[in-house]
């Protein structure tokens, strides 16, 4: 049976609306006198958003600000947070360069337009990971400006200051530094050799991550004592970094010796290659030598680390700014490249000329790196060795029947001879670019 339609006039649905208004009026009073404590609640959770929100973007707006420490400078300043010294760029509404203690800078870094020219034709425009910088002494820190090092060493390297850091270095100068490493001995050093207590307070003065034994005066033929006290303060501090430096001549049948069978004890070793001057006391880089055709003395001790056991990767070649030429700054870059060093490092670093020395070595690394003409090395291809390798094997599994290894293998004939695991060796099938 089918239900009956409901019918209503027009005076009984306008009735009935009215009705409804004053029923969901008295209702919704009901419902906000009940849940009072409820509405409250969302008030205040509402306010304290809004108020949450505004403050964030107040910090957010100050995190921009510096306050001015004791013996900052607009220059250092600009360095530490922009990484270049254009303060006149970064800093912002500030006194400089007449600022004081207290004052506050506000930091707006300015993006420094490249002034290096890229090829079009290169695919390969990545930098190397190469380590830069070199040691300075107390003070002398402060001066180091260039915002191309990576690493910076610290040592006093005064009379009888062995177990002693460096001192009057005004630490924020350096806090664009990766690594910060302090440096023990050196040449005409004396006292007692430092222990773990001393090196851990020494770290923590200087805000450092890394140790370096300069293996001369107080440290010559000390290297295992001083390992041994390093290994210590790692296995409580598993990042830090640890460094030998050495004569790259004298120092390899004694210091180079122990090192290939302790490799896993050190993360670098840096050899010395030079005396007073980049030439003369036997050190010697003919005009004409290049990496691909090297001669003279210097490239001779070299050599004796290259034909080692120890990684290339852990070595660092080191020069000092005294006799240095274009040349011999091109030659030791190209021997990175060549070799696969760890880097360059540069006695006082903090010397002009110095520093404009690594100027010009990285204007070296960004043209090999940008260019597929000057680093002709670098269209070959890498292969690092494992265990049961061959030179017959490696160019067999990588290039099948193109070509012998005797020719797909870089410099083969030297490479093949001293073989080991985890050697990095430059390969191309069909015979390599030299």
């Amino acid at each position: 049976m089918a239900q009956p339609i409901a019918r209503l006039d027009l005076t009984t649905v306008l009735s009935g609306e009215k009705s409804s208004t004053n029923q969901n009026s008295n209702s919704f009073k009901i419902w906000a006198t009940n849940n009072l404590e409820i509405i409250v609640c969302v008030i205040i959770i509402v306010i304290v958003i809004i108020f949450t929100s505004s403050k964030s973007l107040s910090n957010s707006n100050d995190s921009n600000l510096y306050k001015v420490k004791s013996g900052d400078t607009c220059e250092n300043i600009s360095i530490s947070k922009c990484g270049n010294k254009n303060w006149k760029d970064n800093l912002v509404n500030s006194n400089c360069p007449n600022i004081k203690p207290g004052d506050k800078i506000k930091i707006k870094c300015k993006k420094e337009e490249s002034t290096t020219h890229v090829q079009p034709e290169s695919t390969n425009t990545k930098k190397p990971n190469m380590i830069i910088g070199g040691w300075c002494m107390n003070q002398n820190c402060n001066q180091v400006t260039n915002s191309n090092i990576t690493n910076i060493y610290l040592g006093s390297f005064a009379p009888n200051s062995c177990n002693k850091g460096p001192n009057s270095i005004i630490q924020t100068n350096l806090d664009y530094i990766k690594n910060k490493y302090i440096t023990f001995g050196g040449e005409g050093v004396g006292g007692s050799i430092p222990n773990y207590n001393e090196i851990i307070s020494i770290l923590d003065e200087n805000n450092a991550n890394g140790v370096d034994f300069d293996l001369e005066g107080c440290l010559h033929n000390k290297h295992e004592e001083v390992i041994e006290q390093a290994q210590i303060v790692k296995s409580n501090r598993p990042n830090l970094k640890i460094q030998l430096t050495c004569f790259g001549s004298s120092d390899f049948h004694t210091v180079g010796r122990w090192a290939e069978n302790n490799t896993s004890k050190f993360d670098h070793i840096a050899l010395m290659l030079y005396g007073d001057s980049m030439s003369g006391s036997g050190w010697d880089i003919p005009e004409s030598t290049t990496a691909y055709s090297p001669s003279g003395n210097t490239f001779n001790y070299i050599k004796q680390w290259i034909d080692s056991s120890i990684p290339n990767e852990k070595i660092i070649l080191c020069m000092t700014s005294i006799g240095i030429t274009d040349n011999m700054i091109k030659f030791f870059h190209d021997l990175v490249i060549k070799h696969r060093f760890a880097g360059i490092l540069f006695w006082n670093v903090n010397l002009p000329k110095a520093q404009e020395s690594i100027d010009k070595l990285v204007i070296n690394i960004e043209k090999g790196y940008t260019s597929n003409t000057l680093n002709p090395i670098l269209k070959n291809k890498r292969f690092t060795v494992k265990y049961g390798d061959s030179c017959w094997k490696i160019n067999k599994d990588l290039c099948g029947n193109k070509g012998t290894w005797r020719k797909n293998i870089c410099n083969a004939l030297e490479e093949c001879t001293k073989f080991n695991v985890g050697k990095i060796l430059l390969y191309k099938c069909g015979g390599c670019e030299n």
